[in-house]
């Protein structure tokens, strides 16, 4: 419920706002730090983003938050009507974990 009120409030909000320049973004940020050992420490941050736009008006029924109002760039379907392999392929989280991925298996 708290969804749908999030979703009519950002349209509500949005509705004198043309197609085109309704941009918007999802960003994830892992970071990662290991305590000094031997006097070497490790500060890492990751960032993952998803760009956008938000829709005139939800479509789709999977996911949750803003997912039935985002329509990923180079997409012509919403969040909330891809396949959970596709928004795991395109994920600003997913993304993020994957670029620090090969530094945590270095580090670690």
């Amino acid at each position: 419920m708290r969804d749908k009120l999030n979703i009519e409030k950002v349209l509500t909000q949005l509705a004198n706002t043309p197609v085109g320049s309704r941009g918007a973004q999802f960003k994830t940020v892992v970071a990662f730090y290991q305590p000094a050992a031997g006097g070497h420490k490790a500060e890492h941050q990751m960032l993952g983003e998803l760009k956008g736009e938000i829709t005139q008006q939800s479509h789709g029924d999977n996911g949750f938050g803003y997912d039935p109002i985002f329509l990923p760039e180079g997409f012509d379907k919403t969040l909330a009507q891809l396949s959970p392999a596709v928004k795991d392929e395109i994920s600003h989280r997913g993304r993020a974990l994957r670029a620090i991925a090969p530094l945590l298996l270095e580090l670690l």
